[in-house]
C-alpha cells in the first residue's frame, strides 16, 4: 500500500529503513506537521535508480498512513528496514495476490497506479505527481500517471472482483492495523493481464 501511495520503486520500498522515516516536527510551517520518507539517503551511498541522493516523499495522503509509518518504526532500531519483506518476499506475496485475485500484473505497476489514481482524482497536478514520483520530465510523468489506463484496467475485471477491492479499499486502515481480516476473493474465471 505504501509503494502506491508514496510512487516507491520496489527496490526502494525494501531499502527504506526506519532511519529514513521522518517524523513530523510541529510547529506553524506547513509541511512540518506530516511524516516523510527519505529515498536514497546520502549516508548510505547508494543513488536511486535516477542518480539522485535524498529525494524527500511527504506522507500526505491518507491521513493515518503516516501515523502507521511511524508506529511500525516505534522502539526499532534506525538501521533497520522499515518494512519487514524482502524484495524476494514481496514479490513472491505478490504473486500470490495477484493469482488469488485472477490477474496478471508487475509489483512496479503500483507505482504507476499511485501516480494514476492521484492524477484521476485531482489529488495532484502533474507537477506534483512529477515530483512525488521524482520523474525529470513531463513526459515521463504522461507515460506513467495514466488516469485513462487505470480506468481501462478496472474495467477489464469482473463485477464481483470490482466490489470486493473496492470493499478492500474502504477498510484498508483496518486490514493494514491487524484490525479486520478480509473475507475470501470471489472464485477466479479467465485470468485477466493487467500488464502494460
Amino acid at each position: 500500500y505504501a509503494m502506491c501511495k508514496l510512487y516507491l520503486r520496489p527496490g526502494e520500498a525494501v531499502k527504506i529503513r526506519v532511519a529514513d522515516l521522518g517524523r513530523p516536527m510541529g510547529g506553524h510551517q506547513k509541511g512540518l506537521e506530516l511524516f516523510s520518507v527519505t529515498v536514497a539517503p546520502q549516508e548510505v551511498g547508494v543513488p536511486s535508480k535516477t542518480f539522485s541522493f535524498d529525494d524527500t516523499v511527504i506522507v500526505d495522503k491518507p491521513a493515518w498512513l503516516g501515523p502507521m509509518l511511524g508506529e511500525l518504526a516505534e522502539r526499532r532500531p534506525s538501521s533497520e528496514p522499515l518494512f519487514y519483506q524482502s524484495l524476494g518476499v514481496m514479490k513472491k506475496d505478490w504473486i500470490a495476490a495477484c493469482r488469488l485475485l485472477g490477474v496478471q500484473a508487475h509489483e512496479y505497476q503500483l507505482r504507476h497506479a499511485g501516480a494514476s489514481i492521484d492524477t484521476l482524482a485531482n489529488v495532484r497536478n502533474p507537477s506534483q505527481v512529477g515530483k512525488r514520483g521524482r520523474w525529470k520530465t513531463k513526459k515521463s510523468v504522461d507515460r506513467y500517471a495514466k488516469s485513462g489506463a487505470l480506468q481501462k484496467a478496472w474495467r477489464r475485471l469482473s463485477a464481483p472482483t470490482r466490489a470486493w477491492c473496492s470493499q478492500q479499499a474502504r477498510e484498508i486502515e483496518l486490514l493494514l492495523a491487524g484490525k479486520r481480516v478480509p473475507p475470501p476473493p470471489p472464485k477466479v474465471g479467465k485470468v485477466v493481464n493487467l500488464v502494460r
